[in-house]
């Protein structure tokens, strides 16, 4: 991890394992963070500017990206940009997946 990335602290995603929002922001920045849980981020407006790790690549509307758990990544968009995020805590897919933290998990939207 960066020096400069901060840990983010989620509240509790419940019995499943799984935390929603939706939000429109405008003029975004949320710096560089990362999370124990996997993120799930469905663009439904906007085009942000994504950063992973050394990486960046812009976001249209109806495409996804997933950031594994602990991998750092920032969001930044000059204009509105409206979204669903989705949190999965990871240790509740071991039931289904054996030793998911073995799997690193990267999905990237084709351009």
């Amino acid at each position: 991890m960066t020096q400069n990335a901060y840990h983010q602290s989620l509240r509790p995603t419940g019995n499943l394992g799984i935390q929603t929002s939706m939000a429109t922001l405008e003029h975004a920045h949320i710096p560089l963070h990362w999370h124990n849980e996997l993120e799930i981020l469905f663009c439904l407006n906007g085009n942000p500017t994504i950063q992973i790790g050394n990486d960046t690549l812009t976001l249209s509307p109806r495409k996804l990206i997933v950031f594994d758990s602990q991998v750092e990544h920032a969001i930044d968009s000059r204009n509105i940009y409206m979204f669903l995020c989705i949190h999965v805590d990871k240790k509740r897919l071991n039931g289904y997946i054996s030793d998911i933290d073995l799997h690193k998990i990267d999905c990237r939207p084709i351009s």
